[in-house]
């Protein structure tokens, strides 16, 4: 009886405690996460800054922009995934950006022009506090106004996230104003009112001619369900940053990711943040020609078939293929011609391609080196220029 009132009272004992040290916890997370206004000009900026515990002074910083009349609190999501991995995470109100906005709700003067200022703004701030690793995530406007940002900036951005990026706003409201005379004084979507400005500014914008300047690492989120941006744009976008930008598509996901969908993107995020990501990860598809003549197909997890280098790139994430290529084989498999079809196929998806030559009409390896039936006979000066029109 004895051991059982002892047991007893340590349970009555250590529940509390636990119980007040994840309160303890919770109360330090919240100690770290404070309102920080920052100026671009006569324009004030609030914003949230969330530090995690042990964060180096000069450590990594993400910039979160939210989309379309959104606010600092949609980037709240981040935290804890950035929070593990060093970074602080700054999430603001652009001005005039929402009828929400705590930095300024007059939506009537929203300018993507003046959003991609602010995050100049924020940069520099961050900048200036001796942080030289910054990181934008932009989501929907916010994704278009990161993107434009960071080719006005290549040098002090570090890396880019655009999660359903709405490259298509100048097109779009291009298609339903062609002409300036058109542009209306005030404009409503979606409940929210917008100014002659906002439609003037970016009536001859055309962002695929812009976002391309930036050079550093990019990474974009999609769902193949969004009926509000396009995937192809994505895709060209994809094309036009440097090889081995990662567009992962998440499936049946829309315009604003629900919880599962969310949490794939936080995977794909710290994938992409962890050091170490330009790290070639890639597969050897010398075959796949053959496979498809004879008919195979491929399946995602979820059973749909899918096309394998797009499957292998947005499934898997791999940025690189591999392809060998002999001389004159038989059946013509993986000769020349089949080389430079999937040469193309690879660099459609932005990938890289490895190309693995044999210099010879069958398997070759350093313990055999059989030479093409083309130039048997040859002395060595003929082989060389074998060797180069090869």
């Amino acid at each position: 009886n004895s051991l059982k009132m002892t047991g007893l009272m340590m349970k009555r004992i250590v529940f509390p405690l636990l119980f007040l040290l994840a309160l303890l916890q919770a109360v330090q997370m919240e100690a770290d996460t404070r309102e920080l206004w920052i100026d671009n000009g006569s324009r004030h900026i609030y914003g949230e800054l969330f530090t995690p515990p042990d964060a180096r002074d000069d450590g990594p910083v993400a910039i979160i922009a939210h989309g379309f009349n959104g606010t600092a609190d949609y980037g709240r999501n981040y935290f804890d995934v950035m929070g593990r991995l060093g970074y602080r995470c700054y999430t603001l109100d652009f001005p005039c950006g929402s009828v929400r906005s705590r930095s300024d709700s007059n939506t009537l003067n929203m300018s993507i022009l003046d959003e991609v200022s602010d995050l100049r703004a924020v940069v520099g701030y961050f900048r200036k506090q001796g942080h030289r690793h910054v990181v934008l995530i932009g989501e929907s406007q916010g994704g278009l106004v990161s993107a434009l940002t960071a080719a006005e900036l290549q040098d002090e951005v570090s890396q880019l996230v655009l999660v359903y990026p709405a490259l298509c706003i100048p097109d779009n409201w291009r298609q339903r104003y062609p002409r300036v005379e058109d542009i209306q004084d005030v404009t409503e979507l979606w409940g929210v009112k917008m100014g002659r400005r906002f439609f003037e500014e970016i009536h001859d914008m055309h962002s695929l001619d812009l976002i391309g300047q930036y050079r550093g690492p990019v990474l974009i989120v999609q769902g193949d369900a969004d009926r509000v941006v396009s995937m192809d744009d994505s895709r060209r976008a994809q094309q036009l940053y440097r090889p081995g930008t990662r567009l992962h598509v998440i499936s049946g996901a829309g315009h604003g990711f629900k919880p599962h969908e969310l949490q794939q993107e936080m995977q794909q995020l710290e994938q992409f943040l962890l050091p170490g990501n330009d790290f070639v990860k890639g597969a050897d598809v010398g075959f796949l020609t053959g496979q498809e003549r004879r008919g195979v197909v491929f399946h995602d997890r979820n059973g749909r078939e899918r096309e394998c280098l797009e499957l292998l790139k947005n499934d898997y994430q791999m940025s690189a293929i591999r392809m060998r290529v002999w001389g004159n084989p038989r059946g013509g498999s993986c000769d020349k011609n089949e080389l430079l079809a999937m040469a193309r196929r690879v660099k459609a998806l932005g990938m890289q391609l490895m190309v693995d030559f044999h210099y010879s009409d069958s398997w070759a390896d350093p313990g055999k080196q059989p030479i093409p039936k083309a130039w048997q006979g040859h002395d060595f000066e003929q082989m060389k220029q074998d060797l180069r029109q090869h």
